[in-house]
């Protein structure tokens, strides 16, 4: 036998004597198995089945789902959630059965305009008549017709397609509309295109004024801060005066009964109350 094996050998046989004894610290160096959590011992959720909406997965909203919440937010949310995203329309029986366009007659409708606007207009007509179908932000649709927030936010008046901000995922979300919609509910507020457009100039001229007066009234405040720099320069001249002083108060009156006190440097005059 190797004698280098026999010190091996009694290292084996005291590893496997000190495991065998529960007082011996040897096997504290073993790492020990934790015990996993049994999946049955997990928080219990009762559901009632009965009250179970079927969403399809949540991707599928219809829209008679939608109206049967109470819940004001959550319709909003499910709303958000049914314009942002588009599938492609059903295949009908025959193009007897299926929606045209309104200008050539096609049935190869947006699905955009179709599912969100209500609008049936195909893909070509839409890029071709921008003036009619073109899509206009919430801030285009304020400036260029002059409607205010709480017309534009009624649902009643616009159907809106919610899309994520393309500048930044953390801004808020664009908020898009047809341009016909738009321009014909203009209409009705202010008359005519004409009268729209005359309101907007007025408008502009108003804003130029407001503009302009401020930019006058930050004038003659310059102004008056320089006669006021270049009084005072001459006055520091014409006396003497340094830059840096320590006032000195004398008593305007000898006999002491005025309250004003003058400075002897620079003549700087301030009111005294005595309590």
């Amino acid at each position: 036998m190797n004698p280098n094996l026999i010190p091996v050998e009694k290292k084996r046989k005291a590893r496997i004597e000190a495991l065998k004894n529960p007082n011996s610290t040897f096997g504290d160096s073993i790492p020990k198995q934790k015990i996993k959590k049994s999946k049955l011992s997990s928080n219990y959720y009762d559901y009632n089945l009965a009250e179970i909406k079927r969403s399809n997965g949540g991707y599928i909203i219809p829209q008679d789902s939608i109206d049967e919440f109470d819940d004001s937010d959550t319709k909003s949310s499910l709303y958000n959630h049914k314009t942002r995203f588009i599938s492609d329309l059903p295949l009908l029986n025959g193009p007897e059965s299926s929606p045209q366009c309104i200008e050539c007659g096609s049935i190869d409708l947006d699905s955009v305009f179709f599912e969100i606007y209500s609008i049936c207009v195909c893909r070509k007509c839409k890029d071709e008549i921008p003036e009619k179908y073109s899509l206009l932000t919430k801030s285009e649709s304020k400036q260029d017709y002059m409607l205010t927030e709480e017309e534009l936010c009624d649902r009643e008046l616009f159907k809106v397609w919610i899309r994520p901000n393309p500048h930044r995922s953390t801004y808020s979300n664009m908020i898009l509309y047809v341009r016909q919609e738009v321009e014909k509910y203009a209409i009705k507020k202010w008359g005519s295109l004409e009268e729209l457009d005359k309101q907007f100039e007025k408008r502009e001229l108003l804003k130029k004024e407001r503009k302009d007066k401020k930019f006058q009234k930050s004038i003659q405040d310059l102004r008056k801060r320089t006669r006021t720099e270049e009084w005072r320069k001459k006055r520091e001249n014409a006396y003497k005066i340094p830059d840096k002083h320590e006032h000195n108060f004398i008593n305007n009156d000898k006999s002491g009964e005025s309250d004003s006190k003058s400075c002897s440097i620079c003549g700087l005059t301030v009111e005294v109350e005595e309590f």
